[in-house]
């Protein structure tokens, strides 16, 4: 017993270090995300939308800001490559020309070439393709083109996610991951925020955005943040409260389940056959942690879409939550009108949800017992049950007043 409770201590200790984190902002999603492009597209819709920014006649209005980030970025972590490059002419660079999908002799397909008056860079883009290309080929052909207007060849490795089998890859190409040509790119971006075309900023903050995201930059992370999970003692802690947490979840279930079993052969001593047929027990899987939960359910008049009326019922913290529930099939909002009118006044409503997720379904809590008190579970179902089908009968009868008017 003093272990658990020291354990729980910790358990505690560490939540409280993990909230001093929050609050988080809202996540908003960027353009890409919302378009949900396939992943094998990915590679090929980047670089697209990088030779837009990297070549400099385009009317994005940032010039030569991607070549100088990138070649900031590969200056750092290969200075020893640089030494030979005509360094002035590299630093004054004004123009770029970028193009994708080139094709070799060979018929290999290099991602991205950028020209610029003494550079011709080749450049293969990664986002988690394995490194299986013919970089002699692409590096054979880019040289070939480079010395035929006597310029400095460099092939670079774009990739987004740090892996190891993108490192040392071909003697001839280099590695730059997307994270360090990030961290360069927004340190050079105020210096081209004033000539800039305003109605690229966004498209290129969005992109920054969700770069950083998928590369695992952890951009939204604090130093803080990023102290604490790569702290091997709160991993251990962590484990352990997952592994605890997902025993009580199940054994939660296990007696959730159970405990509706028992309710549903309770229901058979209301001496009324039609109530205990009319109250099912069901399956609902949790989105959260995929569990099989069971629940009761029962619909009146469950083929007649005009006045169809359900009621739900099952455990929920500590309660036994029972509701009634307005499948809105095709946008039919007349039925719940309906029985919002009959409702009112014949049984007290707790809360009210509409669940898009289910064809919009309106529901109301009627009802919220003590999980323990098994003979009120019992008595509600009945009483909900009783005050359901007479509000059904009620509704039938306003109907065809209506009608008959």
């Amino acid at each position: 017993m003093e272990k658990d409770e020291n354990q729980l201590e910790k358990f505690k200790e560490l939540l409280n270090k993990f909230n001093n984190f929050l609050p988080k902002p809202m996540y908003e999603p960027t353009y890409l995300e919302l378009c949900e492009y396939p992943w094998n597209r990915l590679e090929e819709i980047c670089s697209r939308i990088f030779a837009f920014f990297f070549d400099s006649r385009n009317p994005h209005g940032f010039r030569t800001l991607f070549f100088n980030s990138l070649f900031d970025a590969y200056r750092e972590k290969y200075p020893v490559e640089v030494e030979n490059f005509d360094k002035k002419n590299i630093m004054h660079t004004r123009s770029v020309c970028a193009e994708t999908e080139i094709y070799t002799e060979k018929g290999n397909r290099i991602d991205l070439l950028l020209t610029t008056d003494c550079l011709k860079v080749c450049i293969e883009n990664k986002i988690d393709a394995p490194a299986y290309n013919d970089f002699n080929d692409y590096y054979d052909y880019v040289k070939n083109e480079s010395e035929c207007y006597d310029l400095h060849t460099v092939c670079i490795l774009f990739a987004l996610c740090q892996k190891a089998e993108y490192e040392n890859v071909n003697p001839n190409f280099k590695t730059i991951y997307y994270r360090e040509f990030l961290e360069k790119l927004k340190q050079n971006l105020g210096n081209y925020l004033t000539q800039c075309n305003s109605k690229y900023l966004p498209v290129l903050t969005d992109f920054i955005l969700f770069l950083d995201r998928k590369g695992g930059y952890m951009s939204d992370f604090s130093k803080d943040e990023k102290d604490f999970f790569l702290n091997d003692e709160n991993n251990r802690i962590i484990e352990q409260l997952i592994e605890r947490r997902n025993l009580f979840l199940e054994k939660q279930r296990v007696e959730n389940n159970q405990h509706i079993d028992k309710i549903k052969n309770l229901l058979a001593l209301k001496e009324n056959a039609t109530f205990c047929e009319f109250m099912k027990k069901e399956i609902w899987i949790n989105p959260r942690d995929k569990r099989r939960y069971f629940y009761l359910k029962g619909c009146f008049e469950e083929n007649n879409p005009k006045y169809a009326l359900g009621i739900e019922a099952g455990f929920n913290k500590k309660k036994f939550d029972i509701s009634l529930s307005v499948w809105q099939g095709d946008g039919d909002r007349a039925r719940e009108a309906l029985y919002k009118k009959l409702i009112d006044g014949k049984i007290d409503v707790i809360k009210t949800t509409h669940d898009l997720s289910q064809n919009e379904k309106w529901s109301i809590i009627v009802q919220s017992i003590d999980e323990n008190d098994d003979k009120q579970i019992v008595d509600g179902l009945y009483d909900v049950y009783k005050k359901t089908e007479k509000i059904v009968n009620e509704a039938k009868v306003e109907n065809k007043a209506n009608e008959a008017m």
